[in-house]
């Protein structure tokens, strides 16, 4: 008896464990998924937080909103005073943060935590951006759905043409400002007007970046930019430049519907090669491990991603910290947790 099981053991580890040791994505052990894999970790900020802004910009703290204002400097506290009503957008420019109310109204402050907000104006304003010294401000003015029902304001004056739903605002250095709209392409911001509609990236534009000489453009059927990208997907409009030290090396774009086994999450565009990547799954990646990221922000749709410059999570290749915004499963991060490797995970 003591024979067959000893046989019986040996049949087990020279055949059946090499197969279980290679379960798993991309052919990675499965023990080398358990050590990768971290408790979730309940999110601070919870249900769909906003795009998340900086104030001032360039160099101030991150700000996002959930119906309360948060603000960042190396954990998320709600800002106080808080703005007299619910708020669902912000939007930030050199001269002050602003935030989208619930009735409306667009509600602004220089000086978060220690200043009472203040009633900037607007009326039935649907969507915020700021680029420079500049607050642009979009209202509903028509018919819902239609693609000239919204009226754009810059600084509180109403310019022409009406225009879609403003999606997205950004700057070119030493160029006029852009703007995405929902259902009428870009637009210039000229000082006295807005010069288009440019259909170059198609009609229905969700989202929009720069990196300072190009602009990234997101639409129904992919990303394109101002210098010949083009990549087609079901993005969901987030986007961010990831940096290598210096130099964008990658675009980071939400996903709107889910590709197979890798789940929503955020994908990859190499910019110098336009090849698209499930994070951590080949050469430069703003991740570390595949599996963790498929396995915890990859099950959820992301709608804003902010990528922090400068910050450095002490591995050995350059680690910045990720900020995502999901659609209802609240803020998470990408950054060091204690003495642990850096994780995708809620952000607490």
């Amino acid at each position: 008896m003591k024979q067959n099981t000893v046989f019986i053991t040996t049949i087990f580890l020279v055949f059946l464990l090499p197969g279980v040791l290679f379960i798993g994505c991309d052919q990675e052990p499965l023990f080398y998924d358990v050590a990768h894999a971290y408790p979730p970790i309940e999110p601070r900020i919870k249900g769909g937080p906003s795009k998340i802004v900086q104030y001032p910009p360039g160099t101030g703290k991150l700000y996002v909103t959930n119906g309360t204002v948060w603000e960042y400097t190396s954990s998320w506290n709600p800002v106080y005073p808080e703005p007299p009503v619910r708020i669902r957008d912000i939007a930030a420019i050199t001269t002050g943060l602003f935030a989208l109310g619930d009735d409306g109204k667009i509600y602004m402050t220089d000086s978060p935590g220690s200043k009472n907000w203040t009633l900037f104006g607007g009326s039935n304003v649907e969507s915020i951006f700021g680029a420079g010294s500049i607050l642009f401000a979009c209202s509903l003015t028509g018919t819902p759905g239609t693609n000239n029902g919204y009226t754009i304001a810059a600084n509180g004056t109403a310019l022409t043409p009406s225009t879609g739903k403003l999606m997205g605002v950004a700057e070119i250095s030493g160029s006029d400002p852009v703007l995405g709209t929902l259902g009428t392409g870009m637009y210039t911001y000229t000082g006295g007007g807005l010069s288009g509609p440019d259909y170059t990236y198609g009609i229905n534009i969700i989202g929009v970046t720069s990196d300072g000489t190009d602009i990234y453009v997101v639409s129904s059927s992919g990303i394109q930019s101002s210098k010949g990208l083009s990549i087609s997907s079901n993005f969901s409009g987030a986007v961010a430049l990831w940096k290598n030290k210096t130099s964008p090396e990658l675009i980071l774009a939400g996903m709107q519907r889910s590709s197979g086994s890798v789940g929503y999450g955020y994908r990859e565009i190499i910019i110098t090669s336009g090849g698209i990547q499930v994070p951590g799954t080949s050469g430069i990646s703003s991740v570390e491990f595949g599996t963790q990221y498929i396995s915890a922000i990859g099950r959820h749709v992301v709608n804003h991603l902010w990528v922090v410059e400068g910050s450095n999570s002490g591995d050995d290749q350059y680690n910045p910290i990720i900020f995502a915004s999901t659609a209802k499963n609240g803020l998470w991060s990408y950054r060091r947790r204690g003495n642990e490797a850096a994780q995708w995970n809620g952000e607490d």
